[in-house]
């Protein structure tokens, strides 16, 4: 179940009291509670509270304002106790103006790892803008939730890059400001995609240029095969040819699978056989863009280049890799299962084959072709909701005999840069604008450990 808001209710305060509660509003169904507390510095401490009382409240980072402004902070419950008729309490301990928002979510994780990030940002000048700062969210479908305050009113208030606000007051004579969410998409991240075929012998480079710019922040993969085992070391075996991947931008490129050869065949001779690697950029450079793939120490033979632009940057190199390899002697052609591991809520599943011939993708996958001459014909791939392991297959690959067949997995972590920008139009005021954003995620491991072997593990 995807993220959603369940409900919101806001206080602005005024001189006094110092504590003040909200109306009563129905909360039930959230897994989330976000209490965003305010004041007019200076601010000792925020107390906050409910009135079901059986809710633990987790700070964040506090706020202060240097100046006569504002100050902020974020107070989160996770797998609250919630209710139809519920009020929020806030405390401050000296300054003035207390404000409180709240804002309940379903569909989040329901376990203290819940958070993710924070971000703020303070101005100590007169000023229309503020922008907290920018957070790469853990995994795709995070919840964030941003707050925007100045002790200046008349104000008129917005904010973009998907924001929708809430709660407001932009009238108030000291306090005034916002609250704000937005939920990080999940889906189809495909950009575009690109291949080449080097035929003949004697190569040591294959280049290859997108058709488009490559967008900043997103995604590149690239798959590069040669004919006859030239790269793969068998075991036992002499080196395969070292192969390196660069392109015009300056990105840089890691590993993570191959070379492996596409069967058990030991003959390199066969014009048939194939082996592999998988390359990728986690986070491009933008701009017009060529890459080169090139061996050193020798030739290869039908050296081939399949290039992928995908939405959203790699939060880590790779989580899961695997390869079933097969050789067809004949029709029918084979299916060819692969199992992999999902560990975040959201990765996403890459299924490249690689044949004379594609093959059908499992239900639900989406599919896109290369070109169909770089060895890899047909690659898919879906985002997977909840992590876990999986066997995934693709039917009928190949169609030509006898034929090498393979089907390769991969499980990336592809996540958005989120960076929010507060207006509050018609400040005169010679204060400055304070903005905080903090981010929540899904079910499903968000919190993480150090790279480990290659492999990134979740806890």
């Amino acid at each position: 179940m995807a993220i959603a808001l369940v409900n919101h209710v806001k206080l602005f305060g005024a001189t006094t009291p110092l504590t003040i509660t909200t109306s009563a509003v129905n909360m039930t169904g959230a897994t989330l509670l976000v209490f965003i507390a305010s004041g007019k510095t200076p601010v000792g401490s925020f107390t906050v509270s409910d009135s079901t009382g059986a809710n633990t409240w987790t700070a964040l980072a506090k706020l202060t304002s240097a100046d006569a402004g504002n100050d902020l902070q974020m107070f989160y419950a996770v797998n609250p106790t919630v209710g139809a008729t519920q009020t929020f309490t806030l405390t401050i301990a000296t300054g003035n103006f207390p404000t409180i928002m709240v804002l309940g979510f379903s569909g989040t994780s329901t376990v203290s790892s819940v958070f993710d990030a924070q971000t703020s940002h303070l101005t100590l000048a007169a000023t229309t803008t503020v922008a907290p700062g920018a957070i790469v969210p853990a995994v795709a479908g995070e919840v964030f939730v941003t707050a925007g305050m100045n002790s200046n009113g008349g104000i008129s208030l917005s904010i973009n890059d998907g924001f929708t606000i809430t709660d407001s007051d932009q009238t108030g004579t000291y306090e005034v400001g916002g609250a704000a969410y937005s939920i990080s998409p999940v889906g189809d991240t495909f950009v575009q995609t690109k291949d080449t075929n080097t035929v003949g012998g004697g190569n040591t480079t294959a280049s290859l240029a997108w058709d488009s710019p490559v967008t900043a922040g997103n995604a590149l993969i690239v798959l590069c095969t040669s004919n006859n085992y030239y790269m793969y070391e068998p075991p036992g075996g002499s080196p395969g040819l070292p192969l390196t991947v660069t392109d015009s931008l300056g990105n840089t490129y890691t590993k993570v699978i191959g070379p492996l050869a596409t069967s058990s065949i030991s003959d390199s001779t066969d014009s048939n056989a194939f082996d592999f690697t998988i390359w990728v950029c986690k986070s491009a450079f933008s701009g017009s863009n060529t890459v080169t793939a090139t061996v050193t120490g020798g030739t290869v033979n039908g050296f081939n280049l399949a290039i992928l632009e995908f939405a959203g940057s790699v939060v880590a190199p790779f989580e899961s890799v695997a390869d079933t390899l097969t050789v067809t002697p004949s029709a029918p052609y084979p299916n060819i299962p692969v199992t992999l591991t999902t560990l975040y809520a959201n990765d996403t599943v890459f299924l490249f084959t690689q044949a004379y011939g594609g093959g059908s993708g499992p239900a639900g996958f989406t599919a896109h072709t290369t070109g169909g001459y770089s060895g890899f014909s047909n690659f898919f791939y879906k985002v997977i909701p909840t992590p876990g392991t999986d066997t995934y297959t693709v039917s009928g690959v190949g169609n030509y005999s006898p034929c090498t067949g393979a089907v390769v997995g991969l499980v990336l972590r592809l996540s958005w840069a989120v960076n929010p920008t507060w207006t509050f139009s018609g400040n005169s005021g010679a204060t400055g604008i304070n903005a905080v954003m903090a981010t929540f995620g899904p079910p499903g491991p968000n919190t993480f450990v150090p790279q480990v072997g290659g492999f990134f593990v979740g806890v």
